[in-house]
């Protein structure tokens, strides 16, 4: 928890069993995980806004990652946060195949998980994060939220642009 800040293209083209993002990061520079390649990664500090500095490119631009974990003091995960290169020309390298979104995560900005190849989110708040225009991509399969908590999800704001792929899920007898 004693660094504070990942400059830019810290992690450019390494490739991890597991990366565990402590509490105390403040800030990550552009493209910290440029082609990063790891099988789980946990964060517990938020993710900011990566459009602020520039459009097309975030944090984890054209990673690969099987499970990415968001939890602790992670409050948001900033526009354009998971971005693969999907432009006319792109090669749309990068995949992320689940996400699990712990009950601290509170906003999701614009296309923060703007991947093809996400199969499934894991939202374990019983209340929906605030969230944003096109935060996951289309072809996402499932959104998975606590038991009684649909409804709550598939008529919220952005949330109800994938009421057709949100179902309940027991989180406490399957973590």
């Amino acid at each position: 928890d004693s660094v504070a800040i990942i400059d830019k293209g810290a992690f450019d083209s390494c490739s991890f069993k597991q990366i565990i993002i402590g509490n105390g990061v403040a800030e990550f520079g552009w493209s910290v995980f440029y082609d990063c390649k790891c099988d789980e990664f946990v964060c517990y500090s938020s993710i900011r806004d990566a459009s602020s500095e520039m459009s097309g490119s975030g944090v984890f631009y054209e990673c690969s990652f099987d499970k990415v974990i968001f939890g602790g003091r992670c409050a948001k995960i900033g526009s354009h946060a998971f971005t693969q290169n999907i432009s006319a020309g792109g090669s749309g390298y990068g995949t992320v195949k689940t996400i699990i979104l712990e009950e601290s995560v509170t906003i999701i900005g614009k296309e923060a998980f703007n991947v093809k190849t996400l199969d499934c989110v894991y939202c374990k708040s019983m209340l929906p994060p605030q969230g944003s225009s096109n935060m996951f991509y289309s072809s996402l399969d499932k959104i998975y939220v606590p038991i009684g908590c649909a409804e709550v999800y598939k008529s919220a704001s952005y949330w109800k642009n994938y009421a057709s792929k949100i179902e309940e899920y027991d989180f406490e007898n399957n973590p």
